[in-house]
């Protein structure tokens, strides 16, 4: 590795000895590891689990670094990262915070002789914000590179970028498990890949599908127990790490399992989530409990963090993620089976220390995707947008990034910025937008933060964002509690001893600080003193496009959108603020939020309120009425009816009804329906009348404007438009010289062999029909043919009584052949008509055999 300078507080021989003494996998390639980081400016490390990775390779490293230099380490997660630190210490023997030491959200534990940091993603965004130079670091890794969170490939690319323009001498290495090795090597101009083995021990598959309509908690029961008997005939680790979705079904199946296994001494439940105050968490890692400990995980347990003595995984094959609806504009929580990638990181934790068995909760036949989405595709690019606007960029293409974002997302992402001030509408950050980036928050939060000190509401302000960043306080308890005010006031009333309250209190203490460095609080502390009026301000501030307005039994928000009330539906207000919403894309409900006057919604947004005439089509008067509506993006806030509005307008509105009730809702007259016909036929078959539009039913839809438009100016409802007005309109599709060329190619009419004018029907498909009595057609040869020729009629024969005899499209031949069996069964039943032996030589007629004679 390169030459450098090595803290004296440090024996690098020592430091040596224990990196060979820990016989992991990683170690055999750190030769090799050595040669490539002395050749390239970053090198790609594939490893399989329990390579050692995470803690050997950085202090493989404290032997070559500078005077006065760092490692960084990325993880994914605080728990991951104060759990790489607290390994590496006490390989050194060292507290934490001495060599090594870490950085995570709210908690620092590091000192002037640190030499490796262990940071969260996050974390490390505003370290290279703050020091574009990464002047005191030699060496960024990123570890569990895998899991690709906006934060990893958002930094990646601002290393990338430094290491290409700045600093020549930084080295890079990405690390993971399951690395798409190529994609990443492509973001470098040189960089090498080094593959090392795991230390993986056999894990056997078993899969345990739960059926269709059963819970799935008496399978998990099932599969303990099964397991439990096994082990005691093997040799497995005794522990159970079982993999839910979430936090609120670790919730259920806790206390599920607790009553299923209350007589059982020897088995302890756990749960292991982000959420979890790290001391608990560490208390799951260790394996100082003589008991067997059933663990009930998210993804948290997937990688970097081993729990001690799991012989068995029982994964329930879910996962639950953030994705972007751009319907609506935010991040919807998803429930999703998991990729195949994610479901081997989860078997492998039963063979990290020993054989293991894994069981799987869903058939074999069951096919996983290969890997899990990146956040870069999925989620909300705001936060990722406004740190590229810090950094000086304007578009994501800009950036070495694995994968460029949906095209749609950027977009929907630079409207919100714009909306809050954040960036100009050259895409440039602005002053306000910069001391967003201060606080670390989505910037919804940090807009709301800045804005409060408007109001003197800024301790408030800190309260509200950390309650909307951590995690739910009622979560469990009074979730369904949908005012948001409620947990303002449980933050501020509730024990100290209370886990949840303690984090967001500590949030809120972090945002103030910032707050107060950014001059937006006096350092003198004071007493939050909170009204829900005040908080609705603060959220209509964070969430402008989720106020919203009560419409029927629901909500429209001010993007258009609509959404269901929360379950426990307490507002009164017409307006309300929603701080959360749940569901799916057609069943959208909300979570919490406040009321919100009228006249605190017209102060706030006075500078976007507008005036406007609007005129549309309503429902219940089956009529078009105009009105000048005061609106709040699509709320409207008051509005005015307007007697006198323009003839265009009145038209538009008039087919917007049309359209909500179907055209076929229109007084389709015979003639009306037998002129569309005519044009349809005569557009397919001649070569007349080139000017004839293709009337499908689609383009009648599609084109009212065009067709029906003209007809119906100063009309304002539907029952003006009679029969009249649509023949009118249809014919209005051609010009005056085609409708007259059409009448002559397709009449009305036809005379027959009586002189009888026989009224033609278009309406039975592609073809006319002639229904005409068969008497009247006696002497006729020649079957009827409209167009010129090109278009042959359908002759229906009709008895005395108007009773189809013979449908024929060839006169000639019927008379030559069926006539004579017609004309047998027809003589007797008809005996005043004629029947004559020789039809073509006989007189057509209307009439009887009497009146023909007189």
């Amino acid at each position: 590795m390169r030459s450098g300078y090595v803290n004296n507080t440090l024996n690098t021989t020592r430091i040596s000895t224990l990196i060979q003494d820990s016989r992991l996998p990683i170690v055999d390639i750190l030769d090799e590891f050595s040669v490539k980081l002395n050749d390239y400016p970053a090198v790609i490390i594939s490893a399989e689990p329990g390579a050692g990775k995470t803690t050997i390779l950085p202090l493989a490293l404290l032997a070559t670094l500078k005077l006065g230099k760092k490692i960084i380490v990325l993880e994914p997660r605080r728990i991951a990262a104060k759990n790489a630190a607290m390994r590496m210490s006490q390989l050194l023997g060292q507290p934490v915070g001495d060599s090594v030491g870490f950085r995570v959200r709210n908690e620092t534990r590091v000192s002037k002789n640190t030499q490796i940091e262990v940071v969260t993603e996050a974390v490390f965004t505003r370290m290279i914000q703050s020091d574009p130079e990464l002047a005191q670091v030699d060496y960024v890794l990123f570890d569990e590179f895998h899991e690709r969170s906006l934060s990893s490939d958002l930094g990646l690319a601002f290393a990338i970028d430094v290491q290409n323009s700045l600093r020549e001498d930084l080295k890079i290495i990405v690390m993971s498990a399951t690395l798409e090795v190529e994609k990443v090597l492509k973001l470098f101009h040189r960089a090498s890949l080094i593959q090392s083995k795991g230390r993986e021990f056999p894990v056997m598959v078993q899969h345990r599908p739960v059926a269709k309509h059963d819970d799935m908690r008496v399978t998990l029961v099932r599969v303990i127990k099964e397991f439990i008997k096994l082990q005691k005939e093997s040799h497995y680790p005794p522990n159970i790490l079982c993999f839910f979705p979430g936090i609120k079904e670790i919730k259920t199946s806790m206390d599920f399992l607790n009553e299923s296994f209350s007589s059982d001494r020897e088995i302890q439940i756990f749960e292991l989530h982000g959420s979890l105050p790290f001391k608990q968490q560490q208390q799951v890692l260790c394996n100082d409990i003589q008991v067997r400990k059933v663990i009930l995980a998210t993804n948290i347990a997937e990688a970097s963090i081993t729990i001690d003595g799991v012989g068995c995984v029982i994964d329930s094959g879910m996962s639950r993620y953030a994705q972007f609806d751009p319907n609506v504009g935010f991040d919807r929580l998803k429930t999703v089976r998991v990729s195949a990638h994610s479901a081997e990181q989860r078997k492998g934790r039963a063979g990290r220390l020993a054989a293991g068995i894994c069981y799987r909760l869903w058939p074999q036949s069951q096919i996983l995707r290969e890997a899990s989405v990146p956040e870069i595709l999925r989620t909300d690019l705001s936060s990722a947008l406004l740190e590229m606007s810090l950094w000086g960029v304007k578009s994501p293409q800009a950036l070495a990034l694995v994968e460029q974002p949906n095209l749609g997302s950027i977009a929907q992402a630079q409207q919100l910025l714009k909306q809050l001030g954040a960036i100009d509408q050259q895409l440039n950050i602005t002053p306000h937008g910069k001391l967003m980036t201060r606080f670390g928050a989505h910037p919804r939060i940090a807009h709301m933060i800045i804005r409060a000190k408007d109001f003197r509401l800024v301790e408030l302000a800190c309260l509200a964002a950390a309650l909307l960043e951590e995690k739910d306080v009622f979560l469990g308890q009074r979730e369904h509690d949908a005012n948001f005010f409620n947990r303002i006031q449980h933050c501020l009333e509730v024990s100290a001893l209370n886990h949840q309250v303690q984090r967001v209190l500590k949030q809120s203490d972090r945002f103030r600080k910032l707050a107060m460095t950014a001059g937006l609080l006096k350092s003198e502390t004071s007493q939050i003193k909170a009204f829900p009026e005040d908080l609705a301000k603060l959220l209509a501030f964070a969430f402008p496009d989720r106020i919203a307005q009560r419409r029927g039994s629901g909500y429209k928000l001010a993007s258009g959108t609509g959404v269901k009330p929360p379950q426990n539906d307490f507002f009164k207000s017409e307006f309300i603020v929603i701080s959360q919403l749940v569901g799916q894309a057609n069943n959208t409900r909300i979570f919490h939020g406040v009321e919100i006057g009228l006249e605190v919604l017209q102060d706030l947004f006075a500078d976007t309120i507008k005036a406007v005439e609007v005129t549309f089509w309503d429902e219940q008067s089956q009529s078009v009425r105009c009105e000048r509506q005061t609106r709040l993006a699509e709320i409207v806030l008051s509005n005015q009816p307007v007697k006198n509005f323009s003839p265009q307008a009145m038209t538009n509105g008039l087919l917007e009804g049309v359209k909500r009730n179907g055209i076929e809702k229109l007084p389709w007259s015979e003639c009306a329906k037998q002129w569309l016909a005519k044009l349809r036929l005569i557009k397919g078959k001649t070569r007349f009348c080139s000017d004839v539009p293709d009337i499908s039913e689609g383009w009648l839809v599609e084109n009212l404007a065009t067709w029906l438009g003209p007809c119906i100016v100063g009309l304002t409802k539907i029952s003006q438009i009679d029969e009249k007005v649509v023949v009118n309109a249809l014919q209005n599709l051609v010009s005056w010289q085609t409708l007259q060329q059409i009448e002559a190619l397709m009449p009305e009419r036809i005379k027959v062999a009586s002189g009888s004018q026989i009224k033609v029907n278009y309406l039975h498909g592609d073809k006319p029909v002639l229904a005409v009595k068969l008497q009247e057609m006696f002497g006729e040869t020649e079957t009827p043919r409209l167009a010129n020729g090109e278009i042959s009629v359908v002759v229906h024969l009709l008895s005395p009584a108007g009773r189809p005899l013979q449908i024929t499209e060839d006169l000639a031949h019927f008379w030559q052949t069926s006539y004579q069996e017609v004309k047998k069964e027809m003589r007797g039943r008809y005996p005043k008509h004629p029947w004559p032996d020789d039809p073509l030589n006989a007189e057509a007629t209307r009439y009887t055999k009497k009146r023909s004679k007189t």
